[in-house]
Protein backbone atom coordinates (compact mmCIF):
# COMPACT_ATOMS: atom_id res chain seq x y z
CA UNK A 1 0.00 0.00 0.00
CA UNK A 2 1.53 3.33 -1.06
CA UNK A 3 1.62 6.02 1.58
CA UNK A 4 2.47 9.69 1.23
CA UNK A 5 5.56 10.99 2.98
CA UNK A 6 4.89 13.78 5.52
CA UNK A 7 6.47 17.12 4.75
CA UNK A 8 8.64 16.69 7.83
CA UNK A 9 10.26 13.64 6.21
CA UNK A 10 10.97 15.45 2.94
CA UNK A 11 12.55 18.28 4.93
CA UNK A 12 14.70 15.81 6.84
CA UNK A 13 16.04 13.70 3.94
CA UNK A 14 19.22 15.71 3.56
CA UNK A 15 20.03 15.89 7.25
CA UNK A 16 20.03 13.16 9.92
CA UNK A 17 17.13 13.77 12.28
CA UNK A 18 17.53 12.82 15.97
CA UNK A 19 14.93 10.38 17.21
CA UNK A 20 14.35 8.75 20.57
CA UNK A 21 12.88 5.44 21.69
CA UNK A 22 9.13 5.12 21.83
CA UNK A 23 8.18 5.47 25.48
CA UNK A 24 4.48 4.74 25.61
CA UNK A 25 2.32 2.24 27.53
CA UNK A 26 2.34 -1.17 25.84
CA UNK A 27 5.89 -0.76 24.42
CA UNK A 28 6.70 -4.33 25.44
CA UNK A 29 4.44 -5.64 22.66
CA UNK A 30 6.32 -3.57 20.08
CA UNK A 31 9.64 -4.68 21.58
CA UNK A 32 8.62 -8.28 20.97
CA UNK A 33 7.60 -7.54 17.38
CA UNK A 34 10.94 -5.86 16.62
CA UNK A 35 12.91 -8.65 18.28
CA UNK A 36 10.88 -11.31 16.46
CA UNK A 37 11.54 -9.58 13.13
CA UNK A 38 15.29 -9.81 13.74
CA UNK A 39 15.00 -13.45 14.82
CA UNK A 40 12.86 -14.65 11.90
CA UNK A 41 14.88 -12.75 9.33
CA UNK A 42 18.19 -13.89 10.89
CA UNK A 43 19.30 -10.28 11.16
CA UNK A 44 21.42 -8.86 14.00
CA UNK A 45 19.35 -5.66 14.18
CA UNK A 46 15.80 -4.44 13.60
CA UNK A 47 14.13 -1.02 13.86
CA UNK A 48 10.52 0.16 14.12
CA UNK A 49 10.21 3.82 13.09
CA UNK A 50 7.11 5.98 13.27
CA UNK A 51 6.38 9.58 12.24
CA UNK A 52 3.11 11.30 13.18
CA UNK A 53 1.73 14.61 14.41
CA UNK A 54 3.01 13.96 17.93
CA UNK A 55 6.48 12.94 16.64
CA UNK A 56 7.05 14.96 13.43
CA UNK A 57 10.79 14.21 13.51
CA UNK A 58 10.27 10.51 14.08
CA UNK A 59 10.63 8.07 16.93
CA UNK A 60 12.38 4.70 16.76
CA UNK A 61 12.45 1.44 18.66
CA UNK A 62 15.59 -0.58 17.98
CA UNK A 63 16.75 -4.14 18.62
CA UNK A 64 20.43 -5.14 18.62
CA UNK A 65 21.79 -1.59 18.54
CA UNK A 66 23.79 0.29 21.10
CA UNK A 67 21.57 3.23 22.26
CA UNK A 68 23.62 5.75 20.24
CA UNK A 69 23.68 3.59 17.07
CA UNK A 70 19.96 3.48 16.20
CA UNK A 71 19.97 4.89 12.62
CA UNK A 72 18.73 8.47 12.39
CA UNK A 73 18.98 8.89 8.60
CA UNK A 74 15.53 9.32 7.07
CA UNK A 75 16.37 8.44 3.47
CA UNK A 76 15.83 4.69 3.89
CA UNK A 77 12.62 5.30 5.82
CA UNK A 78 11.31 7.72 3.19
CA UNK A 79 12.16 5.38 0.31
CA UNK A 80 10.35 2.46 1.95
CA UNK A 81 7.26 4.56 2.66
CA UNK A 82 7.13 6.05 -0.83
CA UNK A 83 7.69 2.74 -2.60
CA UNK A 84 5.10 0.71 -0.70
CA UNK A 85 5.47 -3.03 -0.31
CA UNK A 86 8.79 -4.39 0.82
CA UNK A 87 12.04 -2.56 0.05
CA UNK A 88 15.18 -4.71 0.02
CA UNK A 89 18.65 -3.23 -0.51
CA UNK A 90 21.14 -6.16 -0.54
CA UNK A 91 24.21 -3.91 -0.31
CA UNK A 92 23.83 -0.30 0.79
CA UNK A 93 27.43 0.53 -0.17
CA UNK A 94 26.65 -0.30 -3.81
CA UNK A 95 23.41 1.68 -4.04
CA UNK A 96 24.00 5.33 -4.98
CA UNK A 97 20.81 6.37 -3.19
CA UNK A 98 22.21 5.29 0.18
CA UNK A 99 25.98 4.74 0.02
CA UNK A 100 26.76 8.14 1.52
CA UNK A 101 24.42 7.83 4.51
CA UNK A 102 26.04 8.20 7.93
CA UNK A 103 24.74 4.79 9.05
CA UNK A 104 26.60 3.24 6.09
CA UNK A 105 29.86 5.15 6.20
CA UNK A 106 30.05 5.33 10.01
CA UNK A 107 28.92 3.16 12.94
CA UNK A 108 26.95 0.97 12.82
CA UNK A 109 28.33 0.49 9.21
CA UNK A 110 25.18 -1.03 7.74
CA UNK A 111 25.34 -3.00 4.48
CA UNK A 112 21.94 -4.73 4.22
CA UNK A 113 18.44 -3.26 4.57
CA UNK A 114 14.93 -4.73 4.28
CA UNK A 115 11.94 -2.65 5.30
CA UNK A 116 8.14 -2.71 5.09
CA UNK A 117 5.91 0.37 5.48
CA UNK A 118 3.30 0.19 8.22
CA UNK A 119 -0.29 0.29 6.99
CA UNK A 120 -1.49 3.08 9.25
CA UNK A 121 -4.98 4.56 9.09
CA UNK A 122 -5.38 8.07 7.72
CA UNK A 123 -4.33 10.61 10.29
CA UNK A 124 -2.18 8.13 12.26
CA UNK A 125 1.12 8.95 10.55
CA UNK A 126 3.52 6.64 8.76
CA UNK A 127 6.08 4.09 9.83
CA UNK A 128 8.33 1.20 8.84
CA UNK A 129 9.54 -2.08 10.29
CA UNK A 130 12.99 -3.00 8.98
CA UNK A 131 15.83 -5.40 9.57
CA UNK A 132 19.47 -4.49 8.86
CA UNK A 133 22.85 -6.13 8.95
CA UNK A 134 26.58 -5.71 8.51
CA UNK A 135 26.91 -8.03 5.52
CA UNK A 136 25.34 -7.97 2.05
CA UNK A 137 22.46 -10.44 1.71
CA UNK A 138 18.83 -10.97 0.71
CA UNK A 139 15.74 -12.33 2.43
CA UNK A 140 14.26 -15.72 1.72
CA UNK A 141 10.62 -15.68 0.53
CA UNK A 142 9.36 -16.97 3.87
CA UNK A 143 11.34 -14.25 5.66
CA UNK A 144 9.77 -11.59 3.42
CA UNK A 145 6.31 -12.90 4.32
CA UNK A 146 7.23 -12.95 8.01
CA UNK A 147 8.50 -9.34 7.92
CA UNK A 148 5.34 -8.17 6.13
CA UNK A 149 3.12 -10.02 8.61
CA UNK A 150 4.97 -8.50 11.58
CA UNK A 151 4.64 -5.05 10.01
CA UNK A 152 0.86 -5.52 9.81
CA UNK A 153 0.83 -6.65 13.44
CA UNK A 154 2.86 -3.57 14.44
CA UNK A 155 0.39 -1.35 12.54
CA UNK A 156 -2.51 -2.90 14.45
CA UNK A 157 -0.72 -2.47 17.78
CA UNK A 158 0.08 1.17 17.09
CA UNK A 159 -3.52 1.80 15.99
CA UNK A 160 -4.82 0.25 19.18
CA UNK A 161 -2.46 2.33 21.26
CA UNK A 162 -3.59 5.46 19.41
CA UNK A 163 -7.22 4.55 20.12
CA UNK A 164 -6.41 3.94 23.78
CA UNK A 165 -4.62 7.28 23.98
CA UNK A 166 -7.66 8.98 22.45
CA UNK A 167 -9.94 7.19 24.90
CA UNK A 168 -7.78 8.20 27.86
CA UNK A 169 -7.74 11.79 26.63
CA UNK A 170 -11.52 11.71 26.24
CA UNK A 171 -11.95 10.28 29.75
CA UNK A 172 -9.68 12.97 31.14
CA UNK A 173 -11.68 15.66 29.35
CA UNK A 174 -14.98 14.20 30.57
CA UNK A 175 -13.63 14.10 34.13
CA UNK A 176 -12.54 17.74 33.79
CA UNK A 177 -15.94 18.81 32.48
CA UNK A 178 -17.73 16.89 35.23
CA UNK A 179 -15.51 18.53 37.82
CA UNK A 180 -16.29 21.97 36.36
CA UNK A 181 -20.00 21.10 36.32
CA UNK A 182 -19.91 20.02 39.96
CA UNK A 183 -18.07 23.21 40.91
CA UNK A 184 -20.66 25.31 39.09
CA UNK A 185 -23.51 23.41 40.76
CA UNK A 186 -21.90 23.89 44.16
CA UNK A 187 -21.51 27.62 43.56
CA UNK A 188 -25.08 27.80 42.30
CA UNK A 189 -26.33 26.07 45.46
CA UNK A 190 -24.41 28.52 47.65
CA UNK A 191 -25.91 31.43 45.73
CA UNK A 192 -29.41 29.94 45.95
CA UNK A 193 -29.15 29.42 49.70
CA UNK A 194 -27.81 32.94 50.15
CA UNK A 195 -30.68 34.30 48.03
CA UNK A 196 -33.24 32.37 50.13
CA UNK A 197 -31.67 33.77 53.29
CA UNK A 198 -31.71 37.35 52.04
CA UNK A 199 -35.25 37.08 50.65
CA UNK A 200 -36.43 35.67 53.99
CA UNK A 201 -34.83 38.53 55.90
CA UNK A 202 -36.30 41.11 53.54
CA UNK A 203 -39.79 39.59 53.75
CA UNK A 204 -39.63 39.45 57.53
CA UNK A 205 -38.72 43.14 57.58
CA UNK A 206 -41.63 43.97 55.27
CA UNK A 207 -44.01 41.88 57.42
CA UNK A 208 -42.85 43.68 60.56
CA UNK A 209 -43.39 47.07 58.96
CA UNK A 210 -46.88 46.06 57.82
CA UNK A 211 -47.68 44.95 61.37
CA UNK A 212 -46.54 48.27 62.79
CA UNK A 213 -48.58 50.17 60.22
CA UNK A 214 -51.69 48.05 60.87
CA UNK A 215 -51.59 48.86 64.57
CA UNK A 216 -51.52 52.59 63.83
CA UNK A 217 -54.58 52.57 61.57
CA UNK A 218 -57.98 53.54 62.91
CA UNK A 219 -59.78 52.05 59.92
CA UNK A 220 -60.54 48.47 60.93
CA UNK A 221 -60.88 47.16 57.37
CA UNK A 222 -57.59 48.70 56.28
CA UNK A 223 -55.86 47.35 59.37
CA UNK A 224 -57.31 43.88 58.64
CA UNK A 225 -56.02 44.05 55.07
CA UNK A 226 -52.52 44.91 56.30
CA UNK A 227 -52.63 42.09 58.86
CA UNK A 228 -53.63 39.62 56.16
CA UNK A 229 -50.76 40.84 53.98
CA UNK A 230 -48.39 40.57 56.96
CA UNK A 231 -49.46 36.98 57.58
CA UNK A 232 -49.13 36.03 53.92
CA UNK A 233 -45.67 37.58 53.61
CA UNK A 234 -44.65 35.84 56.82
CA UNK A 235 -45.69 32.53 55.28
CA UNK A 236 -43.61 33.17 52.18
CA UNK A 237 -40.66 34.14 54.38
CA UNK A 238 -41.05 30.82 56.21
CA UNK A 239 -40.84 28.98 52.88
CA UNK A 240 -37.51 30.66 52.07
CA UNK A 241 -36.27 29.99 55.60
CA UNK A 242 -36.90 26.25 55.19
CA UNK A 243 -35.26 26.20 51.76
CA UNK A 244 -32.24 27.91 53.30
CA UNK A 245 -32.12 25.28 56.03
CA UNK A 246 -32.38 22.39 53.53
CA UNK A 247 -29.30 20.52 52.29
CA UNK A 248 -26.70 22.50 50.37
CA UNK A 249 -27.77 21.08 47.01
CA UNK A 250 -30.53 21.83 44.54
CA UNK A 251 -32.48 18.87 45.95
CA UNK A 252 -34.80 19.15 48.95
CA UNK A 253 -35.96 16.35 51.27
CA UNK A 254 -39.63 17.28 51.26
CA UNK A 255 -40.74 15.60 54.49
CA UNK A 256 -38.18 17.61 56.49
CA UNK A 257 -39.03 20.74 54.51
CA UNK A 258 -42.80 20.38 55.11
CA UNK A 259 -42.39 19.59 58.79
CA UNK A 260 -40.09 22.58 59.29
CA UNK A 261 -42.42 24.91 57.39
CA UNK A 262 -45.45 23.70 59.35
CA UNK A 263 -43.58 24.22 62.61
CA UNK A 264 -42.87 27.82 61.61
CA UNK A 265 -46.50 28.39 60.63
CA UNK A 266 -47.82 26.70 63.78
CA UNK A 267 -45.82 29.10 65.92
CA UNK A 268 -48.21 31.87 64.80
CA UNK A 269 -51.46 29.87 64.82
CA UNK A 270 -54.53 31.44 66.47
CA UNK A 271 -55.57 30.36 69.96
CA UNK A 272 -58.52 28.30 68.71
CA UNK A 273 -56.25 26.01 66.65
CA UNK A 274 -54.98 23.38 69.05
CA UNK A 275 -52.31 21.91 66.81
CA UNK A 276 -51.04 21.65 63.25
CA UNK A 277 -50.59 17.92 62.63
CA UNK A 278 -48.34 16.82 59.77
CA UNK A 279 -47.73 13.60 57.87
CA UNK A 280 -45.40 13.73 54.88
CA UNK A 281 -44.02 10.90 52.76
CA UNK A 282 -40.29 10.71 52.25
CA UNK A 283 -39.46 12.11 48.82
CA UNK A 284 -36.95 14.42 47.18
CA UNK A 285 -37.80 17.31 44.87
CA UNK A 286 -35.83 19.98 43.08
CA UNK A 287 -35.77 23.22 45.03
CA UNK A 288 -37.99 25.01 42.48
CA UNK A 289 -40.69 22.36 42.92
CA UNK A 290 -40.31 22.48 46.70
CA UNK A 291 -40.71 26.27 46.54
CA UNK A 292 -44.07 25.95 44.72
CA UNK A 293 -45.20 23.28 47.15
CA UNK A 294 -44.24 25.48 50.10
CA UNK A 295 -46.15 28.46 48.76
CA UNK A 296 -49.31 26.37 48.29
CA UNK A 297 -48.96 24.76 51.71
CA UNK A 298 -48.42 28.11 53.41
CA UNK A 299 -51.49 29.62 51.76
CA UNK A 300 -53.82 26.73 52.58
CA UNK A 301 -52.65 26.42 56.19
CA UNK A 302 -52.91 30.19 56.70
CA UNK A 303 -56.40 30.08 55.22
CA UNK A 304 -57.39 27.24 57.60
CA UNK A 305 -56.04 29.16 60.58
CA UNK A 306 -58.21 32.15 59.65
CA UNK A 307 -61.49 30.46 58.72
CA UNK A 308 -61.74 26.90 60.10
CA UNK A 309 -62.77 27.59 63.68
CA UNK A 310 -65.09 30.50 64.37
CA UNK A 311 -67.76 31.26 66.92
CA UNK A 312 -66.04 29.57 69.84
CA UNK A 313 -65.05 26.38 67.97
CA UNK A 314 -61.57 24.93 68.26
CA UNK A 315 -59.66 21.97 66.89
CA UNK A 316 -56.71 20.85 64.77
CA UNK A 317 -55.54 21.54 61.23
CA UNK A 318 -54.04 18.56 59.40
CA UNK A 319 -51.49 18.42 56.57
CA UNK A 320 -50.97 15.19 54.62
CA UNK A 321 -48.45 14.93 51.79
CA UNK A 322 -48.22 11.78 49.65
CA UNK A 323 -46.61 11.00 46.30
CA UNK A 324 -46.52 8.42 43.51
CA UNK A 325 -44.39 8.23 40.37
CA UNK A 326 -45.94 11.32 38.75
CA UNK A 327 -47.91 13.29 41.29
CA UNK A 328 -47.55 14.91 44.68
CA UNK A 329 -50.81 15.13 46.61
CA UNK A 330 -51.21 17.78 49.31
CA UNK A 331 -54.29 17.71 51.55
CA UNK A 332 -55.06 20.36 54.19
CA UNK A 333 -58.14 19.68 56.32
CA UNK A 334 -59.85 20.70 59.55
CA UNK A 335 -62.88 19.77 61.71
CA UNK A 336 -64.43 23.22 61.73
CA UNK A 337 -67.62 24.68 60.34
CA UNK A 338 -66.94 23.58 56.77
CA UNK A 339 -67.34 25.51 53.55
CA UNK A 340 -70.30 27.68 52.56
CA UNK A 341 -72.83 26.22 50.08
CA UNK A 342 -71.65 26.37 46.48
CA UNK A 343 -68.02 27.06 47.42
CA UNK A 344 -65.56 26.30 44.65
CA UNK A 345 -61.89 27.33 44.64
CA UNK A 346 -61.97 28.04 40.92
CA UNK A 347 -64.48 30.85 41.35
CA UNK A 348 -63.04 32.56 44.41
CA UNK A 349 -61.74 36.09 43.93
CA UNK A 350 -59.78 36.42 47.17
CA UNK A 351 -56.04 37.01 46.94
CA UNK A 352 -55.22 33.68 48.56
CA UNK A 353 -57.12 31.49 46.08
CA UNK A 354 -55.94 33.59 43.16
CA UNK A 355 -52.36 33.00 44.31
CA UNK A 356 -53.00 29.25 44.58
CA UNK A 357 -54.53 29.09 41.11
CA UNK A 358 -51.65 31.13 39.65
CA UNK A 359 -49.01 28.78 41.09
CA UNK A 360 -50.91 25.67 39.94
CA UNK A 361 -51.49 27.17 36.51
CA UNK A 362 -47.75 27.35 35.87
CA UNK A 363 -47.32 23.57 35.81
CA UNK A 364 -50.79 22.06 35.30
CA UNK A 365 -51.75 21.31 38.87
CA UNK A 366 -55.31 21.24 40.22
CA UNK A 367 -57.13 22.05 43.45
CA UNK A 368 -60.42 20.65 44.75
CA UNK A 369 -62.42 21.45 47.88
CA UNK A 370 -65.07 19.51 49.74
CA UNK A 371 -67.02 20.04 52.93
CA UNK A 372 -68.48 17.73 55.51
CA UNK A 373 -67.05 17.55 58.96
CA UNK A 374 -64.90 20.57 58.38
CA UNK A 375 -63.23 21.59 55.10
CA UNK A 376 -60.75 19.70 52.97
CA UNK A 377 -58.56 21.20 50.25
CA UNK A 378 -56.66 18.79 48.00
CA UNK A 379 -53.94 19.80 45.57
CA UNK A 380 -52.46 17.53 42.89
CA UNK A 381 -49.08 18.59 41.47
CA UNK A 382 -47.26 16.94 38.57
CA UNK A 383 -43.61 16.54 39.51
CA UNK A 384 -40.49 14.68 38.56
CA UNK A 385 -39.22 12.92 41.66
CA UNK A 386 -35.47 13.29 42.13
CA UNK A 387 -33.37 10.16 42.66
CA UNK A 388 -30.48 11.65 44.57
Amino acid sequence: MNQSVPRSLEDGLATPVPRGRMAEPGEAALDRIVGLAALLCEAPMAVLTRVDDDHPQGTSLGFGFAPHEVPSDMALFAEAVQQGGILIVPDLTQDPRFNTLACVTCAPFLRFYAGVPLEMLEGQGTGTLCVVGHSPRDLAPVQRLALQSLARHASTELGLRRSLDAERAARTEVARLLSERNDLLARNDVLRREADHRVKNSLQLVAAMLGLQARRLSDASAAKALEDAQQRIGGIAAVHEQLYRSSGTDLVEVSDFVEGLCAALAANRPANVDALRVHADKLTLESSQAMNLGLLLSELVTNAFKHAYADGMRGDVRVVLTADDRWVNLVVSDDGAGLPPGFGPEGRTGLGMRLVRAVLGEFGGAITAKTGTGATFAIKMPVTLATG
